[in-house]
């Protein structure tokens, strides 16, 4: 048996399932600085963290040609039945469309209850 598999307790070895651990605690997936024309790839009832961006070019210097983000929003989605990400993300494109060009979503574990959120 590897190390993995058995650890010392109380002067015993004992199996312990190999499980995976997540890299991050909270977050599970993301996908990020996505156009706004990519919003209908992310998966239905996606729960977790969203952020909304106003993406521009610099025309200065030796920046020239180089993409720069604002945020204009950040919200929360998954938390009742029908609010996943993707449905959150259409509501911003109808109501205010033009004030974002990209977005950023965070997926969270099925594991975190949505006080942690």
């Amino acid at each position: 048996m590897s190390a993995e598999t058995k650890r010392p307790h109380s002067g015993r070895s004992r199996e312990v399932d190999p499980v995976p651990v997540a890299p991050l605690r909270l977050i599970r997936n993301c996908f990020e600085f996505a156009p706004q024309a990519e919003l209908e790839k992310v998966p239905a009832g996606t729960r977790g963290l969203y952020v909304l961006y106003n993406g521009y070019a610099s025309h200065r210097g030796a920046d020239k040609g180089r993409r720069y983000f604002d945020v204009v929003y950040v919200g929360i989605a998954g938390l009742g039945v029908r609010s996943g990400v993707r449905v959150r993300l259409r509501a911003h494109r109808r109501r205010m469309g033009g004030e974002w060009t990209h977005f950023s979503v965070f997926e969270v574990h099925e594991n975190i209850r949505p006080e942690e959120i």
